[in-house]
């Protein structure tokens, strides 16, 4: 399979893309990681769009097929309310399950970053599933600071910020 090609990607891919976080969340609970429960992400659709209308819709495709992508917004979840406002935010960072590119989704992240710096934000923030100890060591490694725990409704995250 060739080189995964990340580029900005529209509205009309939002469905597509939904698709992938299905997929990626039925192999993650295959696994024994209960994060992205089936459905979830079709649920969040109106959510999804509202972030990608107040940013940004990246999408790694390779031959032909989506492969990957992450939504970079201005919009901050509400566990973020007590930080200062200069942020972007990372969210559903996924990469296909058959995809088999090693360092794509450092690749997308890095695509995300860029986006934020591009458009004058001083950090870009992330949140993930608590309790996907693989998934929090991933995301220091990309040089992000472990912030601490919060809960929103049944919703335990770790909160995490890079500064750009």
């Amino acid at each position: 399979m060739s080189e995964p090609e990340i580029a900005s990607g529209a509205a009309r891919d939002l469905p597509a893309f939904v698709e992938l976080l299905e997929a990626a969340g039925a192999a993650l609970w295959a696994h024994g990681v209960h994060q992205w429960a089936a459905g979830l992400s079709r649920r969040q659709l109106p959510q999804l769009a509202a972030q990608v209308e107040a940013g940004e819709l990246l999408l790694a495709r390779a031959g032909g097929g989506l492969v990957g992508g992450c939504i970079v917004t201005a919009l901050a979840a509400p566990f973020w309310t007590d930080r200062p406002p200069d942020a972007a935010y990372l969210g559903k960072l996924v990469i296909a399950p058959s995809a088999g590119h090693v360092g794509l989704g450092v690749r997308i992240a890095s695509r995300a970053e860029d986006r934020a710096r591009a458009r004058a934000f001083a950090r870009l923030r992330l949140d993930c599933w608590d309790q996907n100890p693989r998934l929090r060591r991933y995301y220091r490694e990309l040089g992000y600071t472990e912030l601490g725990a919060v809960t929103l409704g049944d919703y335990e995250a770790r909160l995490f910020e890079k500064t750009l």
